[in-house]
C-alpha cells in the first residue's frame, strides 16, 4: 500500500517476486492494478538472492530498488534516491526498525545500524538489500546476488563488498527512509544470529574466492558494540541494560552459527 502513495512521479514499475509461498498472490496483485504498473513473477523457492536477481532480470526500468515484503517505504523513498542514481554507483538508504516496543526487533535493527558506522570506510562496508537502489545494467552484468546464500543472511553483504571489489562506489541516503517490521520473539532472535553466524562462515570463503581480506576479530568490536547502544539518548537507562544484554546473547549466537558451519551452502558461480 505504501507504494501506491509514492510522492515521486515519475514512470517506474513494481515487480513482486514470489519465491515458493503456499498464499496465491493473483488477488492481491489485481488489487492495485489500477493503482501501480505492477507485475508478478513467480519461482519455486530458491531464497531471497535468487528471487531478487529474477526481478532485476524481468524489469524494464534503467535502476532498480529493492525492497522486502516486511518493510514499508517512507513517502518520499523513491524521491530520495532518484537524484543520485548514477551508473556504477549502489545507494542505501535508513531501516528503522517500526516495532520500537518489541525490544527483540530493536535490538536486530540497533545491530546493523551499529555495523553501517563500524565497516564504513572499509572493505566491508554494506547496505541491507531491504533498502538498496541501484542501476540495473552494472547490477546484471556483476551477475547480482550471490545465489549460494540460499537465506536471508549474507547475501547483500557478499553483493557489497563484491560491488567495491570491483571498484563501484557506495552512496548512503539516510533521506531514503524504510520502516521493518520483523517481528521476534526470544527464541526467533536467537535463531536469527545463529542463521548470521552461518551465513558470516560463508561469506568469509567468499572473501577469500574474491581476494578480499577477511574482517578482523577484535575486541575491541564488542565493546564498541555496546558503547554504541549506551550512547543512544533516546533510550532509557533500563532499556539501554536489556539492549546490551540481547546485544550480547546476538553476539554468542552468531558464533554458535559460525561454528556450527555452513554446510546449508554450496559454492555457486554468479547468476
Amino acid at each position: 500500500m505504501a507504494l501506491t502513495k509514492q510522492a515521486y512521479q515519475g514512470n517506474w514499475q513494481v515487480v513482486v517476486v514470489d519465491d515458493g509461498s503456499e498464499q496465491c498472490l493473483n488477488g492481491l496483485i489485481a488489487s492495485f492494478e489500477n493503482q501501480l504498473h505492477i507485475k508478478l513473477l513467480e519461482q519455486t523457492n530458491q531464497g531471497p538472492a535468487a528471487a531478487r536477481n529474477l526481478g532485476a532480470r524481468q524489469a524494464r526500468g534503467q535502476f532498480l530498488a529493492f525492497l522486502d515484503d516486511d518493510c514499508e517505504p517512507d513517502i518520499n523513498w523513491l524521491a530520495s534516491f532518484v537524484p543520485h542514481l548514477k551508473l556504477g554507483v549502489l545507494l542505501g538508504g535508513r531501516t528503522e526498525n517500526k516495532l520500537s516496543r518489541n525490544i527483540y526487533s530493536e535490538v536486530s535493527q540497533h545491530l546493523v545500524s551499529y555495523l553501517y558506522e563500524r565497516f564504513r570506510g572499509t572493505p566491508w562496508y554494506f547496505f541491507t538489500s531491504n533498502n538498496v537502489a541501484v542501476d540495473r545494467d552494472t547490477f546484471l552484468t556483476l551477475g547480482g546476488f550471490d545465489a549460494s546464500f540460499h537465506t536471508s543472511a549474507g547475501e547483500d553483504r557478499g553483493f557489497c563488498v563484491y560491488w567495491a571489489k570491483q571498484g563501484k562506489r557506495l552512496l548512503y541516503i539516510p533521506d531514503a527512509i524504510v520502516e521493518h517490521s520483523h517481528d521476534l520473539n526470544l527464541f526467533s532472535f536467537c535463531k536469527l544470529h545463529v542463521k548470521y553466524g552461518q551465513a558470516a562462515k560463508h561469506f568469509k570463503v567468499k572473501l577469500q574466492d574474491w581476494g578480499v581480506e577477511p574482517v578482523p576479530v577484535r575486541l575491541s568490536f564488542y565493546t564498541d558494540l555496546l558503547v554504541f547502544c549506551f550512547k543512544q539518548s533516546h533510550y532509557s537507562m533500563g532499556r539501554k541494560l536489556s539492549m546490551s544484554w540481547l546485544l550480547t546473547l546476538s553476539q554468542v549466537c552468531t558464533l554458535w552459527g559460525i561454528m556450527r558451519g555452513s554446510g546449508q551452502y554450496q559454492s555457486s558461480e554468479r547468476v
